[in-house]
């Protein structure tokens, strides 16, 4: 059974069962091969920090388009500070 870690940012778990999943700017720079090699260029100091220690058991997506797992697999699912379309 997994965990979702729905809208993480960059509050991650590294846990085995647990499955990162996010649309921050963070996760999308750490997936493009290239722009990860930029990062240390763009971003400085505590976010660089943050950026680096990023865990491979990170799913980049938006969930505005819904979530695609099968709840006979899910076991927990955790979301917070998470904001919809139309809010502000």
């Amino acid at each position: 059974m997994k965990v979702l870690n729905l809208g993480c940012g960059t509050n991650t778990s590294s846990r085995p069962e647990v499955i990162n999943i996010d649309w921050s700017m963070y996760l999308r720079l750490n997936r493009n091969k290239l722009l990860r090699a930029l990062a240390p260029r763009l971003i400085r100091g505590k976010r660089l920090r943050r950026f680096k220690s990023l865990p491979a058991n990170v799913l980049v997506h938006d969930l505005a388009n819904g979530i695609f797992f099968d709840s006979d697999l899910v076991r927990q699912d955790q979301c917070s500070r998470t904001m919809g379309k139309d809010q502000s």
